[in-house]
């Protein structure tokens, strides 16, 4: 059966995500850091060497450039440019982890920035100074991580929210002659195809049964997946869909949808007519049967007489 993740198992996830971006990003921000230093430096027509060295990068002028504010500054400077344009993938704007990773690294671009340019000495000697910065960065990325898992925006409140927009946009042209439409619990749309690929464990066919039955209201959707979970039905994942008797957007349905990893036909229609307490007595029409080839197949029940 499938788990759904719980919370600390998320805010884990998030937090070694975030680190091992840190550490991903090290060394290519610090080159961009370094490259600020460069500029300056080569622009007075001096000399300058560029190395590796105590897990760290180092660029020696051969002598102090003008303007000297500038040259100590600019390293920090473009370090945080090449971290914040890492924003502009949509993916890392959208990943918790990745987005606090590149938000950190920054940040310790920013704060390398200032204390380079004016504690420049005790900058480059001073271990106390070191421990500060990184206890500044710590706490920085402690907050950001406080806030990721708090922020709605991962609370199924704002997931409920965001599934019932996409849903109800879809609905004002759905038909019975569109193609079918579902979202999983991150109210990512995948086909058919591809949910029969992401719950086959070595089956050849799995069933999708909803519990719902004329919902025209999502706002009922909390109340099946808590019914869903409670009853621990099919593998554990909820799917959301459209469904439609006719022609017209008024007769389109909104589905909560689980999974059982079964052709048998007793044990389908078993499940189709086990959720009629969740739907004023109406037990369930159809499922969907899933099949390895990657077509569909609607088994009916046969108890109703419609």
């Amino acid at each position: 059966m499938k788990l759904i993740p719980n919370p600390i198992l998320i805010k884990t996830r998030i937090l070694l995500v975030s680190s091992v971006s840190i550490l991903i990003l090290f060394f290519p921000t610090g080159f961009f850091h370094e490259l600020g230093h460069i500029l300056v430096c080569a622009s007075n027509g001096y000399d300058y060497v560029f190395s590796f060295g105590d897990f760290a990068l180092n660029v020696h002028c051969s002598s102090l450039p003008d303007p000297i504010l500038l040259y100590f500054a600019l390293g920090g400077i473009f370090g945080m440019i090449a971290s914040v344009s890492l924003f502009l993938s949509k993916k890392i704007r959208t990943s918790p982890g990745i987005f606090i990773g590149a938000s950190v690294t920054a940040f310790d671009h920013f704060l390398k920035s200032i204390f380079e340019t004016f504690t420049h000495s005790a900058y480059l000697s001073n271990f106390s100074l070191s421990i500060y910065m990184s206890a500044l960065t710590a706490f920085f990325m402690i907050i950001l991580l406080l806030f990721f898992s708090k922020r709605e925006k991962f609370n199924s409140s704002y997931l409920n929210n965001k599934i019932s927009t996409i849903l109800k946009n879809k609905a004002k042209t759905f038909t019975q002659n569109s193609e079918t439409f579902t979202l999983d619990e991150t109210a990512k749309e995948l086909t058919l195809a591809e949910i029969r690929n992401k719950e086959c464990a070595g089956e050849k066919t799995i069933t999708m049964i909803a519990v719902t039955r004329y919902q025209h209201d999502t706002n009922n959707f909390p109340k099946y997946v808590e019914y869903i979970k409670k009853n621990n039905l099919g593998t554990g994942a909820i799917y959301y869909g459209l469904w439609s008797d006719g022609y017209t957007v008024e007769d389109v349905e909104f589905d909560v949808l689980y999974v059982i990893h079964t052709e048998n036909h007793d044990q389908i229609q078993e499940h189709l007519n086990k959720h009629d307490n969740m739907n004023k007595g109406k037990t369930q029409a159809m499922a969907l049967m899933l099949l390895s080839d990657g077509t569909s197949k609607i088994i009916r029940n046969e108890t109703i007489r419609e």
